[in-house]
């Protein structure tokens, strides 16, 4: 157990109930640059769909830390497992890089604005060498190269870990898709996650205990759920690809892109600009071209124009009709998708053996996917299907259209998720996941565009033209019928 009892602040969470904050932890959030993320959106523009989805990375970053410091209790606590004892500044490393795992988004400039913080202040400096908190750990930890054993906050093994239950439970529950042990039995997952020796590697892991898989993969199903219902609603995409078009308009003017690569890399002055950044900052910028209070050169004025246009035809509800979609995968995924399930068939029940397979199997769009490897760039599709309208379509040029993307995974690894589980701390085994992605495609149209500011007033577009559903089905056919070869020569391989 984490000993010694430190003051702390008590905060009310919607999720979580009373969250405890030691006094140390406080002097990060009661910073700029924690703040700073009460104005970035946990899940961005799904609160244009799901309006109470408008909680931010703040009560995020909140959850992930009060759940690590919950589960190091349970860890410390635990009597039967003598062998790993995480020292003071060792648990005080994994809470504070839980805190601040998400303050920049990207993990190179969350460790960047760790440094910021602790380099401006000597009495937090001299603070965290008094508690042994080693801060190469707590980078290492927030870049996801932690040891086994410690891959708490990010495990890049298998995905379960407390960022992903916090984001899961409070993302479920803005939604309006379930709370509390509806969404995950956290009491449980708190109680029987535990670091234990794997023989197989030699290797001590982050294991659950064998009652709990039915538990661990509630996680990945909800999930899954999450993504095609919320994070990847149609409407939400539609609304994404209107604000990329915003940021792509903004670029030239702001430098947002370059800024973000050199905050990366070690430019202060680009790390300074970077945390003046945030959703209501670009939103202010982006919208505000007809009282702009500056000088504007010409070619900056087309820019924050369309951009302000963008804006208004997103509180007006004028959003980019959805023509259609279609699914890829990669030849590479397939085969992942198709690969055995690897578990101790005696370790688990058939039932069990049974849920750990359909959990994952492939998504409804695989049956009739493209091969990936033989679609071209984005703006290649979007030629291809171009070229199939008539020459007096409504869609006057290629610009109108767009194409996003969403992949839909059933894990959050790069590889099939090994789940490492035991029956006692001293009896152990793994279970190596297949692994299924289906990337998903969607077609929209913009309606045309307004080239020039004495142009007729931007408008709805009108219902989708059938010439341009029929273009992207007679398109999506070819795809479908020159990957049926393909196809069945890798599957006559597996």
């Amino acid at each position: 157990m984490i000993t010694n009892k430190k003051p702390t602040k008590i905060i009310q969470d919607a999720v979580h109930g009373i969250v405890e904050v030691e006094g140390l932890l406080m002097r990060f959030i009661d910073t700029p640059e924690f703040q700073r993320l009460r104005r970035l959106n946990q899940v961005g523009v799904t609160r244009y769909v799901y309006p109470v989805c408008t909680h931010t990375r703040f009560e995020h970053s909140l959850g992930t830390y009060h759940l690590t410091k919950r589960l190091l209790d349970a860890i410390q606590a635990d009597l039967s497992n003598e062998v790993i004892r995480l020292t003071e500044g060792e648990c005080t490393s994994l809470m504070l890089a839980a805190l601040c795992h998400d303050l920049g988004k990207h993990e190179e400039i969350s460790c960047r604005i760790i440094q910021r913080i602790v380099n401006k202040d000597e009495h937090l400096r001299t603070l965290l060498n008094d508690a042994g908190v080693d801060l190469d750990l707590v980078y290492a930890l927030i870049r996801g190269h932690a040891t086994p054993e410690l891959k708490i906050i990010s495990n890049s093994l298998n995905g379960n870990d407390v960022d992903k239950w916090d984001y899961i439970m409070r993302d479920s529950f803005h939604a309006g898709l379930g709370q509390g042990s509806c969404v995950i039995e956290l009491e449980r997952l708190l109680r029987f996650y535990r670091p234990a020796y794997h023989a197989s590697d030699d290797s001590w892991h982050m294991s659950f205990r064998v009652s709990e898989l039915e538990n661990v993969m509630r996680v990945f199903t909800q999930r899954l759920r999450l993504r095609s219902s919320v994070y990847a609603h149609k409407t939400t995409l539609a609304i994404e690809a209107m604000f990329i078009d915003i940021f792509n308009a903004l670029d030239p003017v702001l430098h947002l892109r370059d800024l973000s690569l050199r905050a990366a890399t070690g430019d202060n002055s680009a790390l300074d600009a970077f945390l003046r950044m945030d959703e209501h900052c670009i939103w202010g910028i982006a919208s505000c071209y007809s009282i702009w209070p500056f000088k504007i050169l010409p070619d900056m004025a087309e820019n924050l124009r369309r951009s302000a246009c963008l804006c208004e035809r997103i509180q007006t509800r004028q959003l980019y009709s959805i023509v259609g979609c279609f699914y890829a995968v990669r030849e590479i995924d397939v085969v992942n998708a198709q690969e055995p399930l690897e578990v101790d068939c005696e370790a688990l029940t058939a039932r069990k053996i049974v849920l750990m397979a359909t959990l994952y199997d492939a998504d409804k769009g695989q049956k009739n996917a493209i091969q990936r490897e033989i679609l071209g760039t984005e703006s290649e599709i979007l030629e291809e299907i171009f070229a199939k309208l008539p020459h007096n379509s409504p869609v006057r040029s290629v610009r109108e259209l767009r194409l996003v993307s969403d992949l839909q995974s059933s894990n959050s690894t790069d590889d099939p998720p090994t789940f490492f589980v035991y029956r006692t701390l001293a009896d152990t085994f793994s279970i190596t996941q297949p692994l299924t992605k289906v990337c998903c495609f969607l077609l929209l149209w913009s309606g045309p565009f307004q080239d020039d500011e004495d142009g007729p007033p931007l408008h709805t577009p009108s219902p989708v033209p059938p010439c341009l559903t029929e273009a992207l089905e007679a398109w999506r056919r070819e795809k479908v019928e020159a990957t049926a070869l393909r196809w069945g020569k890798l599957t006559s391989k597996l």
